[in-house]
């Protein structure tokens, strides 16, 4: 296998994190979402910032010293910051087949 090959084979490459665990800069569609382990106040919270299955997220800034403090992310066109505990109940898929892909609707939250 040749080196364009490889490299060609790293760009399709799925990956599916935890949002705090997707790499900074990096586009995703929200796989899926465990909603149990949020208060239901924190779920309807992240609902109405546009956090749902389908929705594009993009880590755009971690805080705290190791990168374990709140996450800045871009959902649909507006940025959001939410707790790490927050970020760990998010999963993410990047690469082709992802949820857009599967027929998941893309939600797109916008600032009024």
């Amino acid at each position: 296998m040749s080196h364009n090959d490889n490299r060609s084979q790293r760009l399709t490459e799925i990956l599916d994190l935890h949002l705090h665990q997707l790499p900074l800069g990096q586009p995703a569609f929200i796989d899926h979402v465990d909603w149990d382990r949020l208060s239901p106040g924190e779920a309807q919270r992240l609902r109405e910032f546009g956090i749902d299955e389908g929705a594009t997220v993009e880590a755009l800034h971690r805080g705290g010293l190791l990168g374990g403090g709140a996450l800045a992310c871009r959902v649909g066109r507006m940025t959001v910051a939410m707790r790490h505990d927050h970020a760990d109940a998010i999963h993410v898929r990047t690469g082709p087949g992802s949820s857009h892909d599967r027929g998941h609707h893309q939600g797109i939250a916008t600032a009024s």
